[in-house]
C-alpha cells in the first residue's frame, strides 16, 4: 500500500524495471470517481505530492529541479516550495518508504540518466548558438 498515492506511477516504472514499455491512450476517456491530492487544495495537494516523491525514492536533485521549474505554476513560489517542504519532511522524519530498494535504485537511475540529458542538450544549444549563422 502507498501510504501518499502514486499507485500509477509505481505500476508505470515497475513495468520499465521489468522491461516492459508502458503507453498512454489519449483517445481512450477516463472517469476517476475519487478526489485528487489536487481537490483538497492546491498547497496540501502540492504538499502530498512531495511526500509521495519521497515515498517513491525520488532523488533528492532531480526533486529540487522538479520543484525549481514549478516555481511559476499557482500559487506561484508557494506549490513549489509546499512540495518540496513535503518532500524534505520525509527525510527529517526518517519515513520508511514503501518500496524496495531496487526500485528506489532503478528510480533514481532513470532520474539522474533524465538530468545527464538535460546537461546534454544545453551543451547542444550552445553550440548551436555559437555557430556562425549563414
Amino acid at each position: 500500500v502507498l501510504p501518499y498515492g502514486g499507485m500509477d506511477c509505481w505500476q508505470q516504472l515497475r513495468a520499465g524495471m521489468l522491461g516492459w514499455t508502458a503507453e498512454s491512450f489519449p483517445e481512450i476517456e477516463v472517469h476517476h470517481h475519487r478526489l485528487s491530492t489536487s481537490a483538497r487544495g492546491s498547497l496540501r495537494g502540492r504538499f502530498g505530492q512531495g511526500l509521495m516523491d519521497y515515498s517513491l525514492g525520488h532523488d533528492p536533485l532531480f526533486e529540487l529541479l522538479k520543484c525549481a521549474v514549478r516555481i511559476p505554476d499557482p500559487p506561484v513560489a508557494i506549490g513549489a516550495a509546499s512540495m518540496l517542504l513535503g518532500f524534505v519532511l520525509g527525510y527529517v522524519k526518517r519515513e520508511s518508504r514503501p518500496v524496495p530498494a531496487d526500485f528506489i535504485r532503478y528510480v533514481r537511475a532513470q532520474q539522474r540518466a533524465r538530468l545527464r540529458g538535460l546537461g546534454r542538450l544545453r551543451s547542444v544549444m550552445a553550440r548551436r548558438l555559437e555557430e556562425p549563422s549563414e
